[in-house]
């Protein structure tokens, strides 16, 4: 994983409440969450399953359906309640 900076259990600040929310939700059912070492920021998914695969999210997006992809791509790979 490289330039992934590891932030186990803490909380990522991220300016959109909708992300920061499933953030913390997914760190609540154990999933790692880490934030790139870029400008942009890029937010990687690590669920508890590793055969699962990751989800990697802009925290920079302007479109709504990219909370809507996110969520539907969490709970593809088990997160409740995305």
């Amino acid at each position: 994983m490289g330039s992934l900076s590891r932030s186990r259990r803490k909380r990522i600040k991220v300016q959109d409440k909708d992300v920061a929310r499933i953030v913390d939700m997914a760190l609540d059912q154990g999933w790692d969450v880490y934030r790139r070492d870029s400008k942009q920021g890029h937010l990687c998914f690590v669920p508890p399953d590793p055969d699962a695969g990751l989800v990697f999210h802009s925290t920079t997006t302007s479109d709504v359906r990219s909370i809507r992809n996110l969520r539907s791509q969490l709970r593809q790979r088990g997160l409740r309640s995305a």
